[in-house]
């Protein structure tokens, strides 16, 4: 008797049965293995072979799928260090095809979306800053490898049912430096994976001026217009001047809307104590402490 899958039962369950078979499987068998019927099962086929989970060999008229090289069989529970150490490895030896695969392993092994962010992502991300500050890798390079890990960021948001916005929770992200960029869009992408409605506004710094600050204002009252639930503005800077600024422009958008917003700061060391001296509702340093802050917003709805 033939049960109904979520998608992601459906995709473990091929990636199960293919590791099995290296021989590869026809569509009529995957079905039977999976307890599916033939039109859904090909479907999905078809969808992970796109996204090269697996690849299809014409034998005949008959399709045979086997799984596309390099996806690992994760022993479980997930050494999160060990994975990170060998993405890590990957990345800088530009191995593209290997990194994709060993994190769509990872995606397939039932593990939370928003943990890949926090043990392997981020982790990554500080590694590759420090390398740099160390003089071992060129600005030209570090930026390459850390759009590709934004690349990685929205495959695994892609791969995730979680954005489908089931909370009312509404972010906004905005950068009051360059250098903030990747910061505000790794914090943007775990929102959106934890089912968050997100804004990503980017970096504001070469548009400040005295009427700069009404503009940011009006748009974050028109994103917020007739909306209930948790509001939260994330701002992120590593200067004073850009950190009091956008401080300023949200302290006078949480006076006067009446629903309750928080303002979130994420600084760089230098300028914490200013930043606290501030009065936000959080601030942080840290990355990692910055997306557990936003996966406990979760428990308001538990």
């Amino acid at each position: 008797m033939y049960r109904r899958y979520t998608i992601d039962e459906i995709k473990a369950k091929v990636i199960e049965v293919l590791r099995k078979n290296d021989v590869g499987m026809s569509s009529v068998e995957l079905a039977k293995a999976i307890h599916i019927n033939r039109m859904t099962i090909t479907k999905y086929l078809n969808i992970l072979s796109i996204i090269g989970l697996i690849k299809r060999k014409k034998i005949g008229s008959v399709n045979i799928w086997t799984l596309e090289p390099g996806i690992v069989d994760l022993e479980l529970p997930l050494n999160y260090l060990q994975i990170q150490q060998n993405f890590i490895t990957m990345l800088l030896a530009d191995q593209r095809n290997e990194t994709t695969k060993l994190l769509l392993s990872i995606l397939y092994s039932d593990t939370e979306k928003i943990r890949i962010i926090k043990d392997i992502i981020i982790p990554t991300f500080n590694t590759l800053r420090e390398i740099y500050n160390r003089g071992r890798l060129g600005k030209t390079e570090l930026i390459t490898l850390n759009n590709r890990l934004f690349d990685l960021m929205v495959l695994i948001l892609k791969h995730s049912n979680e954005n489908k916005h089931p909370y009312d929770v509404y972010n906004i992200f905005i950068a009051g430096n360059e250098d903030q960029i990747y910061n505000t869009k790794i914090s943007s992408i775990s929102s959106e994976i934890l089912g968050f409605h997100t804004s990503h506004v980017g970096n504001i710094e070469q548009y400040i001026d005295p009427f700069f600050d009404i503009d940011i204002q009006r748009y974050i009252t028109k994103s917020w217009s007739n909306k209930k639930g948790l509001k939260n503005i994330f701002l992120f800077s590593s200067e004073e001047t850009s950190l009091r600024f956008l401080f300023t422009t949200a302290k006078v958008l949480k006076d006067k809307m009446i629903d309750e917003i928080k303002i979130i700061l994420f600084v760089e060391k230098d300028i914490l104590s200013i930043a606290k001296n501030l009065n936000p509702d959080y601030v942080t340093t840290d990355l990692s402490i910055l997306v557990t802050w936003e996966e406990n917003l979760i428990k308001y709805f538990k």
